[in-house]
C-alpha cells in the first residue's frame, strides 16, 4: 500500500492547504482591506442572489460573518502573495458525516478554471479526510458557480430548502466515491495504457472453473474499467455486460470490447434480480467504503442467479480506509473480508494470493472466489 494513504481526522476547519497556484490559510481580520478590494467588483456578484455585495457595507457584514464562522480561508495567490478571494467550511456535521463548501469568491482575472479548480481540489481533498461527502449550495440561477462545481464531479442533489437557505437555491453534492471518479475520468485513457497488458488468466480461469451454469455464461464485470476483460470474457464464448461508475471508462469499455456497458454509481446501483451466471469485480470493490460494502454486496447476490459465483480481487491490509492520492479505498484484513460477505450470504469456494510464486509479503492482492448461498 502507498505511503501517501491517510485515513480519517477530525475536520480542522481552518487548514493552511497549499497547491501549485494558491494557497489557503485562516482568514484574518487585517485581511479586510485587501479582500474589500478584490469584492468592489460587482460583476463578481452579477449572478449571486445578494448581488449587491460589491457594496462596502454589505462586504462589512459577509466579512464580520465570515470571521465568527470559524471556518472562513484567505485564497492566496502563490506567485505574488496577493490575497484574490476566499472560501469556507460551513456546518460541519459529524453525525451525518457532511460538511459545506461555500462563500467563495475570486478576483475576476483567475476565473477560467485553474484557481477555482485547484482551491476547490485543494478544500474538497482535506475535507475528505473526515467525512463522506461535501455540499455546495448555489443560487439556482448562478449558471456560472453551478458551472464550476459540475466540472470538479459534483452532481446535483435537489432544491435546497428555503426555510434554512433562504430562497432561490440548490444543492449539490460530492461524495467520497464520486470524487474517486474524478480521478479515472481524468485518467481514462492513461488507465488503459497502464493496465491493458495485465495478465489476470488466474482470476478469470477461477470464477469459470466453478460457474455451474451452461456456456454462454451471463457474466457482469463489476468495475469493468476501460474494457480489457469484457474482450476475454467474449472471446471465450459467453456474454459479458460490464459496469463502471466513471463515465470515461465506460465509453472505452463500449468501443473497446462491442459489449454492453452500464454506467451505474457503486453505491447506487439498479442491477436486475437473478441474472447473471457470475459477478467479476477484480480490483473495483476496494474503492467502496465499509459502511456501504454491505448493501453493494448484497445488491451483487442478488443479481446472481442461485448458485451463481462471485469473483473478487482487492489489495488487503490492516482494516485501513481513507485516501491513498485521489482515490479513496479500504484495505480489509482477510477476515474482515470474508466476514463481510458472508454475512451477505455468500459461501467461500477458493482464494489465493497475487501475484503467484512470491513470498506473502510480495503478495498485496487477495483473490476469493464465493457462490451464492
Amino acid at each position: 500500500m502507498d505511503q501517501g494513504w491517510t485515513g480519517y481526522a477530525m475536520l480542522d476547519r481552518q487548514p493552511t492547504l497549499q497547491g501549485e497556484l494558491v494557497k489557503l490559510r485562516p482568514l484574518r481580520t487585517d485581511d479586510f482591506d485587501a479582500l474589500c478590494a478584490v469584492a468592489a467588483d460587482p460583476l463578481i456578484w452579477a449572478q449571486h442572489p445578494e448581488n449587491d455585495r460589491w457594496r462596502e457595507p454589505v462586504f462589512r457584514r459577509f466579512f464580520a460573518e465570515a470571521m465568527a464562522s470559524g471556518g472562513a480561508l484567505a485564497v492566496i495567490e502563490r506567485a505574488s502573495g496577493a490575497v484574490i478571494g476566499s472560501s469556507r467550511y460551513h456546518d460541519h456535521e459529524p453525525e451525518n458525516s457532511v460538511v459545506e463548501i461555500g462563500w467563495s469568491f475570486l478576483a475576476r482575472r483567475f476565473w477560467g478554471g485553474r484557481y477555482n479548480g485547484e482551491m476547490k481540489r485543494l478544500m474538497l481533498d482535506h475535507a475528505f479526510k473526515s467525512v463522506d461527502r461535501v455540499i455546495f449550495v448555489i443560487g439556482a440561477d448562478n449558471g456560472r458557480s453551478r458551472c464550476a462545481v459540475e466540472r470538479i464531479g459534483a452532481t446535483f442533489a435537489g432544491d435546497a430548502p428555503e426555510s434554512v437557505y433562504g430562497p432561490c437555491r440548490v444543492i449539490y453534492q460530492m461524495t467520497r466515491v464520486a470524487r474517486t471518479l474524478v480521478y479515472y475520468n481524468q485518467r481514462a485513457d492513461e488507465f488503459w495504457r497502464g493496465t491493458r497488458d495485465h495478465d489476470v488468466t488466474q482470476n478469470i480461469d477461477a470464477l469459470l472453473r466453478h460457474s455451474n451454469g451452461r456456456p454462454p455464461l451471463d457474466i457482469l464485470d463489476f468495475g469493468c474499467g476501460p474494457g480489457r476483460d469484457l474482450v476475454t470474457f467474449r472471446a471465450l464464448g459467453h456474454t459479458p455486460v460490464g459496469l463502471d461508475g466513471s463515465a470515461a471508462l465506460a465509453a472505452l469499455a463500449r468501443s473497446h470490447s462491442g459489449c454492453e456497458v452500464w454506467e451505474q454509481d457503486f453505491l447506487a446501483l439498479r442491477l436486475p434480480p437473478n441474472r447473471f451466471d457470475g459477478v467479476f469485480a477484480n480490483a473495483s470493490l476496494f474503492h467502496v467504503p465499509s459502511a456501504d460494502l454491505p448493501r453493494v454486496l448484497r445488491a451483487l447476490h442478488a443479481t446472481l442467479k442461485p448458485r451463481g459465483v462471485l469473483f473478487s480481487s482487492n489489495p488487503h491490509g490492516n482494516d485501513d480506509e481513507g485516501w491513498n492520492g485521489d482515490r479513496y479505498g479500504v484495505y480489509h484484513r482477510p477476515e474482515t473480508w470474508r466476514a463481510f460477505v458472508e454475512s451477505a450470504g455468500f459461501t467461500e469456494i477458493e482464494h489465493y494470493y497475487r501475484p503467484t510464486g512470491l513470498a506473502r509479503e510480495h503478495q498485496p492482492w487477495l483473490a476469493t472466489v464465493w457462490r451464492r448461498a
